[in-house]
């Protein structure tokens, strides 16, 4: 783990969007997983103006708000928003089906994964939860497809139906960004550090770059 100190969200998206630039080279195809929040949303902001002349582009979510796409909780819509009017033929928008039930979301999903033949992601964000949840998983999550997803109805915070890629699987990818940054994050990214956080296992992961 290396912990990378940043003033703001915007220079910690700044600084995971230099990582991801530096990883790329030399690679034709890239797959990466998008958090929401806060943090996503800068870092998806920098995504769209920048340019990969020489890579295609896999964008997945690592979790979405099982809502409509155009309502404003969901984190595809405003993913979808900020790459409007660029050339979307080098970037595939992968997200989850939220106007299917939650299993046919995932057999939809689990399709467009066997197709590419993914067995992980190249480059996966993620934010920390100030409870210490990491993507859609939670402690009450339930994990299904060989814990590939996993689903709750009952997030702490609304919406309260949420999906997600299981974090375990998300542990597969080649490079993970987890950012720890603001006072509301204090508290979780002290019992992350100290291993004791819901998906402390993170820790461990050899290409993984802390932001706080």
């Amino acid at each position: 783990m290396k912990e990378i100190k940043v003033k703001d969200l915007k220079a910690a998206a700044r600084k995971s969007l230099d990582i991801l630039e530096f990883s790329s080279k030399n690679k034709t195809n890239m797959s990466i997983a998008l958090t929401g929040g806060n943090f996503g949303e800068e870092f998806t902001k920098l995504l769209a103006k920048s340019s990969f002349k020489d890579s295609c582009l896999s964008i997945f979510q690592t979790d979405e708000r099982f809502v409509c796409n155009q309502n404003d909780d969901s984190i595809q819509k405003k993913i979808y928003e900020h790459f409007q009017g660029n050339d979307l033929k080098s970037y595939d928008l992968i997200f989850f089906d939220t106007s299917v039930s939650f299993e046919d979301c995932f057999l939809k999903l689990k399709r467009k994964v066997d197709t590419l033949q993914l067995s992980r992601f190249d480059f996966t964000l993620l934010s920390l939860g100030e409870d210490g949840h990491l993507a859609g998983h939670f402690e009450n999550s339930i994990s299904c497809f060989n814990d590939l997803f996993c689903f709750t109805s009952d997030s702490p915070k609304p919406p309260k139906e949420r999906v997600s890629f299981n974090i375990q699987w998300l542990l597969k990818s080649e490079i993970i960004i987890l950012a720890g940054v603001g006072g509301s994050k204090e508290r979780a990214l002290k019992r992350f550090k100290k291993g004791e956080g819901l998906h402390s296992s993170l820790r461990f992961h050899p290409n993984l770059y802390l932001l706080t």
